[in-house]
């Protein structure tokens, strides 16, 4: 008994010093801010979304085309678990980031896309007509020494007319800069 209460001790002590806690960090939101100031565009656009990568528009992308990129821009060592373990630590940032007055929670856009895929509605048509256009980003997927960025962004701006796009940013001189971008789809 004094065995394990130890052992849940040492398990809780490591979770809450190693960023396993549940819990974003002051330095994590403000790097999320600071990537997505530099490319969030509000002009002729109705709504944006800030939310993890891939949570309600996957890129279309296959994993064996992205992962290439991801190394190159990233980082050699970067691999497809970095990428999942940050996606799941990114949405407790989501909840911290606010940039416009245009910006919808990122929990009433889910609640409405979930909505229209149960009741097995176009989402496109769904999201339009809730929200009119709308451009979503992705929190950024960081290098490990948070001074490369990847952001997926799309916009859907009529029934069926929308396009999507990958964007590799690097930290330079204290800016966030665009090293390569590539349109994923249009239609």
């Amino acid at each position: 008994m004094k065995a394990r209460l130890v052992l849940y001790l040492f398990i809780l002590a490591t979770c809450l010093f190693s960023g396993c806690n549940g819990r974003s960090t002051e330095a994590e939101i403000k790097a999320t801010t600071e990537v997505l100031k530099v490319i969030v565009e509000e002009e002729s656009i109705d709504k944006i979304v800030i939310h993890p990568y891939g949570e309600y528009l996957l890129p279309l992308i296959e994993q064996q085309e992205l992962k290439p990129l991801l190394k190159e821009y990233l980082d050699d060592d970067f691999t497809w678990n970095d990428l999942k373990n940050q996606r799941k630590k990114s949405a407790l940032i989501a909840k911290h980031i606010h940039l416009s007055s245009k910006q919808i929670n990122c929990e009433v856009f889910k609640n409405v896309v979930d909505s229209l895929r149960r009741t097995k509605s176009n989402e496109w048509n769904g999201i339009v007509d809730k929200f009119g256009s709308i451009r979503g980003y992705s929190i950024p997927i960081f290098s490990p020494q948070k001074d490369k960025a990847f952001v997926y962004t799309y916009e859907i701006y009529g029934k069926l007319a929308g396009y999507g796009c990958c964007m590799f940013y690097a930290r330079k001189n204290e800016k966030w800069i665009l090293v390569y971008e590539f349109d994923e789809w249009e239609s």
